[in-house]
């Protein structure tokens, strides 16, 4: 009886200290330190910076002999994939087979990243010089979206696309690393909710965990522990993404210096499962010229957007701006109303000309049979 009673009140500790961890998420708090980290892109915005990135992917036995069955399963997964020219998909189904054969191997690569802000708009860009082929990816923080687009040598077009933040795109792969670099409310990007704040003097820490994973036992939920610096006017300190207790991935900010009002890491330690990637600060100042990022923008081009979901994409020609999600879903339902009523039509174009052949040939044999009663 005992034993039974020490059961039910050590669940009852573990209940009552659980809803108190709820509890510490103070509404007014959270809401200053997005405020705080809002404030951080917007800085970011006006600034240009160059990053000197070196990565180093360690071998992956099972990729080195399954590379080619992955890299297709890859390349089928990309949204839009069949509607893109068949040179372009052959092209990316060779740079990829590429890539996954070398990540099976394990290789090391260094490349410069540029990002220039432009107040609501961040374009970050990396450029591959042989073969030539420069990638571009334009974020706008405020819609929590991103434009990703690339051009280069070769029969390959120009491609486009939207998507929004927490999806993958090729300059910053990852949801944790873009943030880390550009600021920006973490919480709507990854779709988290915060389970906890704990502050300090000078560091604030945030625990999130991704939303409908509430059903989810411990040991498999995606747990993310950001922490950051007061000192530093809301900059990033440290990043940690663990599935229960099995770190995956870890950010890491170093030897902090202010450049015009904002306060930017020298280096940054990105460290997970497979590789590893340091980012050394080369340069960074104000933005000269604003208005030449805007002009970088693909003006003209069919752009695939992805905001609405992968099951309702929407092509539109970019003009320079992005659309509302409003407009969006108001070009989507034309669409979708265009889509249904050519398919109508093809059913009634592909069954009426039957249709009518029969009727004719019946009407044409009732009348013989007439004729040939009356005889």
């Amino acid at each position: 009886m005992r034993g039974k009673l020490v059961t039910l009140w050590c669940i009852l500790v573990f209940t009552v200290a659980g809803l108190a961890q709820q509890r510490t998420v103070d509404e007014g708090e959270l809401g200053k330190i997005l405020a705080l980290m809002e404030q951080r892109v917007q800085k970011i915005a006006t600034l240009r910076c160059e990053w000197e990135e070196v990565t180093e992917f360690l071998p992956d036995p099972y990729l080195k002999e399954h590379w080619q069955e992955k890299a297709e399963k890859f390349v089928r997964q990309m949204p839009g994939w069949r509607n893109l020219p068949r040179e372009a998909i052959e092209h990316n189904r060779r740079e990829i087979q590429k890539l996954f054969r070398r990540l099976g191997e394990g290789f090391k690569e260094q490349r410069v990243i540029t990002f220039e802000g432009c107040g609501s708009l961040i374009l970050a860009k990396a450029t591959q010089n042989k073969p030539f082929f420069v990638t571009q990816t334009f974020f706008f923080p405020q819609s929590h979206c991103f434009l990703d687009y690339g051009y280069g040598q070769g029969s390959v077009k120009p491609y486009a696309s939207v998507k929004p933040m927490s999806e993958v795109e090729p300059v910053l792969s990852n949801l944790l690393t873009r943030w880390f670099f550009l600021g920006g409310n973490i919480v709507k990007w990854g779709n988290f909710r915060v389970q906890s704040i704990e502050q300090s003097v000078d560091v604030v820490t945030l625990t999130l965990m991704e939303r409908g994973q509430e059903k989810v036992p411990p040991e498999y939920r995606h747990i993310v522990e950001v922490r950051i610096s007061r000192k530093y006017e809301g900059a990033p300190i440290s990043v940690v993404s663990r599935h229960g207790q099995i770190v995956t991935r870890r950010l890491e900010g170093r030897n902090f210096r202010k450049v015009d009002d904002v306060w930017l890491p020298t280096t940054v330690l990105d460290t997970a499962r497979r590789y590893k990637a340091t980012y050394r600060l080369i340069s960074a100042g104000k933005v000269k010229d604003p208005i030449g990022v805007i002009a970088q923008l693909p003006k003209n081009i069919v752009v695939n957007d992805l905001r609405l979901g992968r099951d309702r994409q929407v092509n539109y020609q970019f003009r320079g701006r992005l659309p509302t999600l409003e407009e969006l879903e108001k070009m989507w339902r034309e669409r979708e109303k265009e889509r249904q009523y050519l398919k109508a039509r093809g059913i009634a174009t592909r069954w009426v000309p039957p249709l009518f052949l029969i009727v004719v040939g019946i009407v044409w044999y009732l009348r013989i049979r007439s004729r040939q009663r009356l005889r």
